[in-house]
Order: structure tokens, then sequence, then C-alpha cells
């Protein structure tokens, strides 16, 4: 994954487990991926501050933004730092959970908490059927 997809992705599951909003199984790796960014972080002001802010309120989307951001610079200055948050995202990402939504309007989808899979938008055309489960 790239810099900017595993803060994105980082930053979401983190929110998440504070807001006690994963499965016992996702929190329980989650909290893997939470330890070692505060690990991480520890002495990087930016840093522990967004994650406090995240911590304080996992709902606000301006300080999950903000954590993200500095997840994405550290992943990006840091190949080791990349590498690893990868390997604890893998582990933490939830059981494949199959799904279809379907809008219809001027191009504008909206979506709501998608983790955990691949997200494609077509406009114009029929989806594809989903895959069949591992």
């Amino acid at each position: 994954m790239d810099p900017v997809t595993l803060g994105v992705v980082a930053a979401g599951l983190i929110s998440k487990f504070y807001e006690g909003a994963l499965s016992k199984a996702v929190e329980e790796a989650s909290k893997g991926l939470v330890d070692w960014i505060k690990g991480r972080f520890k002495g990087h002001e930016a840093g522990e501050r967004a994650l406090a802010r995240v911590e304080d309120a996992p709902d606000s989307t301006s300080r999950v933004k903000a954590l993200e951001g500095i997840i994405e610079e550290q992943a990006t200055a840091d190949p080791d730092f990349l590498d690893q948050l990868a390997k604890l995202l893998e582990k933490a990402q939830p059981t494949a959970v199959q799904g279809h939504a379907a809008t219809s309007g001027a191009q504008s989808p909206a979506f709501g908490q998608i983790s955990g899979g691949n997200v494609s938008v077509d406009y114009g055309t029929t989806p594809p059927p989903p895959a069949p489960l591992p």
C-alpha cells in the first residue's frame, strides 16, 4: 500500500478502535496497531497530539484527517515505518464481508465507513458480480 492509503486506513481503524465500533477479533488486532503507533509517536509532538485528539473525539473527521496526514508523513519518510504499518494493518483487517451498493444520480455516490476490501466506482456501467469468497 502507498503511504496515503496506509494513513487513511490506519487512522480510520484507530478512530473506530477508540469508538469501540469494532468486532472483538478486529479490536484485538487493532490494539496492536494502536500500541505500536503510540510507541512510534513517543516524543513526536505532532503525532502524540494527533493521536490523543482522535482518542478524545474519535468521530471527529478533522481530527482523523490530521492523524492521517501525520501517519502519511511518517510512512513517506521512513520505509521501515511503512513496512511495519502495512503488516500491522494486514493483521487488523476484518474478515472479508461482501456487499453491494448501487446509487444513482449525477455521479455522486456516497460511502460510509468502508474498510477491509477494495472499492471501485464505475459510472454508466453495470457493476460486475461480487468475487467468490475464499
